[in-house]
């Protein structure tokens, strides 16, 4: 998984994403997902994990913390087997996301695998240095590393520099 979120959770698309260059932080790179919590109780019925109480997830260099993650797998494949690959992600309670030097919140955010997408919502923004992007829902398309923000509101502080294109010395 790549940065998400994120997850959280990235290169904006549309107002001045390209150009405020803050991204979510959103998983995309492969590799395990560990998941640390107060609690878990898995429902095989439904084909769900669900953590509570300091979550707290990370994979690589993505870290995601929130309240409660409901982790939606499937279950048997055509043999019989249980495959139990993650379909879906829901975190929700101060989703917190970090990755380098990018951070983001919102109050809940959904990976969909299948989409290969994270959406958040609830007063979601994303920061970068300086820079700085909210808007009403923040939607991160991991394979066309797009990011799409609906109703963005954005702060963007723009380096100073010469006329040679470096940067100028305070």
């Amino acid at each position: 998984m790549r940065p998400w979120f994120l997850i959280l959770i990235s290169t904006l698309i549309g107002l001045t994403a390209v150009a405020a260059d803050p991204q979510p932080v959103v998983p995309k790179a492969e590799g395990p997902v560990n998941i640390r919590s107060d609690k878990l109780v898995v429902d095989q019925k439904r084909s769900q994990a669900i953590f509570s109480g300091s979550v707290r997830v990370v994979q690589d260099t993505l870290r995601i913390s929130c309240q409660r993650l409901v982790v939606t797998y499937s279950g048997q494949d055509e043999s019989g087997q249980e495959s139990g690959k993650i379909k879906r992600m829901k975190f929700s309670g101060q989703v917190a996301i970090e990755q380098k030097s990018r951070q983001g919140h919102c109050d809940q955010a959904v990976y969909l695998h299948a989409r290969r997408s994270i959406v958040c919502t609830g007063d979601p923004w994303v920061k970068e240095g300086e820079n700085l992007i909210r808007g009403e829902r923040i939607e991160y398309l991991l394979d066309q590393d797009q990011v799409l923000v609906e109703k963005p509101r954005a702060v963007i502080h723009l380096e100073d520099v010469d006329e040679k294109g470096q940067r100028k010395k305070p």
